[in-house]
C-alpha cells in the first residue's frame, strides 16, 4: 500500500493543534485575495441536526459532504485563476480532506456502552445511519486527492514499534466502512493518498494540558497529551534533566525513529499488515 505524505508535529504548542486543516484552505485567501467572494452555506445547519455531533475535527465531512466537495473543486479553481495552464495546470493542484483517526461523526455519546467508541459506533450506528448521506460522502472522498488523519496511537508501552502506527488507520478504516467507504481500496485502487496530516507525542500528564508527565508509560499511552502554553523550561517534558527526563528522551526517540521506519517502508515493515 502507498502512503504518507505528512507533517511532524510537536504537542508542546498545544494551541496549534488544529492548524493543518486549515492549511488546507489557505490557497483562495493567501495567494489571491482578490478574487471574487463565494459562499457555500451548510445545509442543513447542525443546529437542525436530529444527531448533533459532539466535538468537531472531521464531522462536517460526514455532515455536510456536499459542501465539502464543493469546496474541493473551488480551491483548485482559485488557486490556478489568472495562471496559464501550460505553466500551472489544475491537474497540479491537490486538494484533500482531514480528520481525526476516530470518532469521525462524533455523534454517540463516548460512554454509550463497554469497549472503545468505535466498537460502540459500529453497535449504534444502524440507529443514526440515516442521518447521513451516504452517497455524498462517497463522492467526497472519490474527489479528494489525499485522506489525512490526526495519527495520535495510544501506545501499549514506551518501546514503540513502527506497527504501533497502524493503530489509527485501522480505526479510521472501521468508521469510514459503516459510511461505505473503503479507504484501502482508495489508497490501492483509487490512487489517493493516505496523510498523516498530525502526528507526535505531547508528554502531556491529561488531556487539558495542564501540566507534563516524566512516566514514559503515562506519556506512551496518551500521545496525544500535551502542555497548553508557551515553552517554560519547567514544563518542558524533553528535557527535564536526571534518569526521569533521560528516559523521556528515550521515548522521544523511540517514537520517532519507530515512525520513520513505518513511513520509509510505506507501511511493509517486521509486524506490519498494511503494506
Amino acid at each position: 500500500m502507498k502512503f504518507f505524505f505528512f507533517f511532524f508535529k510537536s504537542r508542546f504548542f498545544f494551541p496549534l493543534s488544529f492548524s493543518f486543516f486549515f492549511f488546507s484552505f489557505l490557497p483562495a485567501a493567501v495567494f489571491f485575495p482578490k478574487t471574487p467572494t463565494t459562499t457555500i452555506t451548510l445545509s442543513p445547519s447542525f443546529s437542525s441536526l436530529k444527531t448533533p455531533p459532539l466535538q468537531e475535527m472531521g464531522a462536517t465531512l460526514v455532515y455536510f459532504p456536499a459542501s465539502h466537495t464543493k469546496l474541493l473543486s473551488l480551491i483548485k479553481e482559485r488557486v490556478v485563476a489568472g495562471r496559464p495552464p501550460t505553466v500551472f495546470p489544475v491537474a497540479n493542484v491537490k486538494t484533500g480532506v482531514l480528520s481525526n483517526a476516530d470518532k469521525l461523526c462524533a455523534c454517540i455519546d463516548p460512554s454509550s456502552g463497554p469497549g472503545s467508541y468505535t466498537d460502540n459506533f459500529e453497535r449504534l450506528f444502524p440507529t443514526i445511519a440515516a442521518t447521513f448521506n451516504a452517497p455524498a460522502i462517497r463522492a467526497l472522498f472519490s474527489a479528494a486527492d489525499f485522506v489525512g488523519i490526526s495519527n495520535y496511537p495510544r501506545l501499549p508501552s514506551p518501546e514503540v514499534s513502527p506497527a504501533d502506527f497502524e493503530a489509527g488507520i485501522k480505526t479510521f478504516a472501521r468508521e469510514l466502512a459503516l459510511f461505505g467507504v473503503d479507504l484501502k481500496d482508495l489508497v490501492t485502487t483509487k490512487g489517493k493518498q493516505l496523510w498523516f496530516s498530525e502526528v507526535g507525542i505531547g508528554g502531556g500528564a491529561n488531556k487539558g494540558g495542564w501540566s507534563r508527565t516524566l512516566e514514559p508509560d503515562i506519556a506512551s499511552a496518551n500521545t496525544f497529551f500535551g502542555v497548553a502554553t508557551a515553552y517554560r523550561a519547567d514544563l518542558d517534558p524533553w528535557h527535564a534533566g536526571g534518569e526521569q527526563g533521560a528516559a523521556m528522551l528515550r521515548l522521544l526517540r523511540k517514537f520517532y525513529r519507530a515512525l520513520s521506519v513505518y513511513v520509509s517502508s510505506a507501511g511493509s515493515c517486521p509486524g506490519c499488515t498494511l503494506g
